[in-house]
């Protein structure tokens, strides 16, 4: 008995509904293909260029929320350093924490009741070798000027790294000390390239006089290396 011509006209139609379906099933559990395409929420991207996103607008270019805040925001295969990615913590450490965990390579610059004299192959003034190892330091402390009679400008303090008689680099602007706070301490903090054969040089002149004061003066000054990058 012959087939009716719209059965027959419906075995092909529901033949390519069962191949799309099982198309659309492969496509559901394997890997996403996003060149040039648009990212799939839930599935694996992949893609051949680099994905780039820019933020025209204020705020960040992208936000990554967790179910869970214990949880990583997002994970990575690979060991390469990220340039210029920061992080305000490490292993739930503060970069203080993190930097009192090791020993620190400080140093200090002492003197109590020294007068600063001529120094050979330097500048006038109070020379200390320090032998700090190579890098960059925070330079912090306080220095005494005793009293001069008749001063009422007051002083200038300099403090310079010496390298070589030739090689002598400022620290800053001098510090200057008014005559009222003649006898106290006036803090200093600066920042300072060192090296081990480099050497700090204190330098303190009356402006009254506008020479160096032939004076006891007491300072103390700590070396901290600073940190650039965790």
């Amino acid at each position: 008995m012959p087939v009716p011509l719209r059965r027959r006209a419906r075995r092909p139609l529901l033949v390519l509904t069962a191949l799309v379906a099982v198309f659309l099933v492969t496509i559901d559990g394997a890997s996403y293909a996003a060149t040039d395409a648009s990212l799939v929420l839930g599935r694996l991207n992949t893609a051949g260029a680099t994905t780039t996103v820019v933020n025209s607008g204020a705020g960040p270019a992208l936000r990554l929320l967790t179910f869970s805040p214990t949880s990583a925001p997002f994970t990575t295969n690979s060991t390469g350093k990220v340039a210029r990615l920061n992080a305000d913590r490490l292993d739930g450490l503060e970069p203080g924490e993190i930097a009192a965990l090791a020993p620190v390579p400080r140093f200090t610059f002492v003197r109590t009741t020294v007068t600063q004299t001529p120094n050979p192959g330097a500048f006038a003034g109070v020379l200390s070798a320090s032998g700090a190892a190579p890098g960059t330091y925070r330079l912090s402390g306080s220095v005494t000027v005793p009293c001069t009679a008749g001063n009422t400008s007051g002083y200038l303090v300099d403090l310079l790294v010496v390298r070589s008689p030739t090689d002598v680099t400022p620290l800053g602007a001098a510090l200057a000390i008014p005559a009222a706070r003649c006898g106290q301490p006036t803090t200093m903090a600066v920042r300072a390239r060192m090296e081990p054969t480099a050497r700090l040089l204190l330098r303190v002149h009356d402006i009254d006089a506008g020479d160096l004061v032939a004076l006891p003066l007491s300072f103390s000054l700590t070396g901290v290396p600073v940190t650039a990058a965790l």
